[in-house]
């Protein structure tokens, strides 16, 4: 799918889920009120962390409930994928300091409420540090 969000990261917590009071919010029947939580400290690092979430977090085909991210992860959250960008790991040389970002990326949810599927059966978001 196409990147629909994208999201910088600075220190601190940043909560994705259903309802508008998230930080990010993605509107699916697959996606928890509060579903996962990215925490960046301030050395950079980003953990993203299930909260309780019904379809929780799969990472490498693989449920999680913590996670420490690295440049290219792909993290399933119900039928969306977050992917996670760490802009200083791949700009090493360059002394400008970049953001982490975080992008969301969202297929027809018509198309998955129909029984149809997306081009990939999922819809994506993404995110960078």
């Amino acid at each position: 799918g196409k990147a629909v969000m994208e999201l910088h990261l600075v220190p601190g917590r940043k909560v994705i889920g259903r309802t508008p009071d998230n930080d990010l919010q993605i509107d699916s029947k697959f996606i928890s009120r509060h579903h996962c939580q990215l925490v960046t400290g301030s050395d950079g690092l980003t953990v993203i962390e299930d909260l309780n979430s019904t379809n929780g977090l799969v990472i490498r085909d693989k449920r999680v409930r913590r996670h420490t991210l690295r440049d290219g992860d792909l993290v399933e959250v119900g039928q969306h994928q977050l992917l996670y960008v760490d802009d200083q790991a791949a700009h090493l040389a360059d002394t400008h300091d970049e953001l982490p970002r975080v992008s969301a990326n969202a297929a027809n949810e018509d198309a998955n409420d129909s029984g149809e599927e997306s081009d990939n059966g999922r819809e994506e978001a993404s995110v960078r540090n």
